[in-house]
C-alpha cells in the first residue's frame, strides 16, 4: 500500500516520511549550508566585478517574470508560492493545495515584450508539476552592412519551454528542480540548448529561506561560436508580520558574468483582497544588460480565486516597464 499523504508515505509498510522526520536536523543543516554557499559564492566569486560581463548568452533568461514579483523588486526566492516558482525557485511548487495558472503580459523597454504562462498541478500532497512558457519578442530593427549601408529589416525572438517538480520533503522543506528548452532566433540564424534550475526552501513559522542555481547547462552555439549560459545562484530571505497581512522579502544574486545583485520587497494585503507592493532592486555595477537598478511599484486584487496583479518599474536610460499578470486557482485554500 502506498499512502501518499503529506505526514505518510507508507511503501511495503515502511512511514518513510516518519523516517524523514528523524532526518529534519540534517535538512535544516542542508538549507543553511546552501543558502550560506550562495553568499560566499557571491563574495568569493569577485562580489563587485564586472570584468566577464557580456561573456554569456540567452540574457533573456535573466529578465524576470510575474507582475508580482517584479513589483516586489525580484525578491522571490523565499517566497515562490504561486505559478512563477518554476522560475524564481521551484522548490516552492510544493506549497501548492490546488491546481493554479498564471499569464503574464510585459512591455519592456524600446519595443521589446515578453509573453509568460505558467502552472502547477498537484500530483500527490508532497509533489506538485510545474509547467511554463515565455516567448520573448525583440521587435524588428534597421541591419547595416560593412559598408554602413542599409541592408533591410530584421527581427529576433527566443522562447524557452520548461517542466519542473517541487517535492516536500517534510511540512518545511522541498526541492525543486526545473528542466527547460531554450531557442534564440535572430533574422535567419537559431541557436538551441538545454538547461536546468535546482532549488531548496525551507519554511519555519513566519520566515522562510530560498536558494536557487539556476540556467546549468549547455551555452547556445551560433555557426562556429559558442556563448555560455548566464548561471546564476541565489538566496534570499522572507517574513511575514502583522497576522500575514505583510510581507518583507531580499534575496542576493550572483550571475557568472557580473557584478552581484540585492533584490528587496514589500507586499501588504488589506482583507486579503487589494495588495500593494514596492521593491528595490540595485547591481553592483554600473550597467547590466536587460536588467534595472531603482524602485519598483505595483498593486493586486484578488476575488475568489483569481488575481490580477500590475507592476511598474521606471527606467530613465531605456524605459519605463510595465507587466500585468492574470492568477486562477482551482480549489485549494483561497
Amino acid at each position: 500500500m502506498v499512502n501518499t499523504g503529506l505526514k505518510t508515505l507508507n511503501i511495503a509498510g515502511v512511514n518513510v516520511m516518519g523516517t524523514w522526520k528523524h532526518f529534519r536536523p540534517v535538512l535544516v543543516a542542508f538549507i543553511i549550508v546552501i543558502i550560506l554557499c550562495a553568499f560566499s559564492s557571491a563574495a568569493n566569486a569577485q562580489f563587485y566585478s564586472t570584468g566577464q560581463a557580456g561573456t554569456s548568452s540567452a540574457a533573456f533568461l535573466r529578465t524576470g517574470v510575474g507582475a508580482r514579483a517584479m513589483s516586489m523588486g525580484g525578491a522571490f526566492v523565499a517566497v515562490a508560492d504561486d505559478a512563477t516558482a518554476g522560475y524564481w525557485n521551484s522548490a516552492g511548487l510544493a506549497q501548492f493545495d490546488g491546481p493554479e495558472v498564471s499569464f503574464t503580459h510585459s512591455k519592456l523597454y524600446q519595443d521589446i515584450s515578453l509573453e509568460y504562462f505558467s502552472a502547477g498541478f498537484p500530483l500527490t500532497e508532497s509533489v506538485v508539476l510545474g509547467i511554463g512558457a515565455t516567448y520573448l519578442n525583440y521587435g524588428s530593427f534597421e541591419g547595416y552592412d560593412l559598408d554602413n549601408q542599409p541592408s533591410g529589416s530584421y527581427s529576433a525572438n527566443a522562447m524557452v519551454i520548461s517542466s519542473s517538480v517541487g517535492i516536500g520533503l517534510t511540512e518545511r522543506f522541498s526541492i525543486g528542480l526545473t528542466g527547460k528548452f531554450l531557442s534564440e532566433k535572430l533574422d535567419q540564424s537559431t541557436a538551441n540548448s538545454y538547461a536546468f534550475d535546482v532549488g531548496a526552501l525551507y519554511r519555519t513559522g513566519r520566515i522562510s529561506f530560498g536558494s536557487q542555481v539556476s540556467n546549468i547547462g549547455t551555452g547556445l552555439k551560433y555557426k562556429n561560436d559558442k556563448f555560455p549560459l548566464p548561471t546564476s545562484i541565489s538566496a534570499g530571505i522572507a517574513m511575514t508580520l502583522l497576522d500575514n497581512k505583510l510581507r518583507i522579502a531580499t534575496d542576493i544574486s550572483k550571475p557568472n558574468d557580473n557584478a552581484a545583485s540585492i533584490h528587496q520587497g514589500l507586499e501588504y494585503c488589506y482583507e486579503n483582497t487589494i495588495f500593494m507592493r514596492t521593491g528595490y532592486n540595485h547591481r553592483f555595477t554600473d550597467f547590466e544588460s536587460g536588467q534595472s537598478t531603482g524602485m519598483t511599484f505595483g498593486a493586486g486584487i484578488r476575488h475568489a480565486s483569481s488575481e490580477i496583479d500590475y507592476s511598474y518599474m521606471p527606467d530613465d536610460r531605456f524605459g519605463d516597464m510595465h507587466r500585468i499578470s492574470f492568477r486562477l486557482r482551482f480549489g485549494g485554500a483561497e
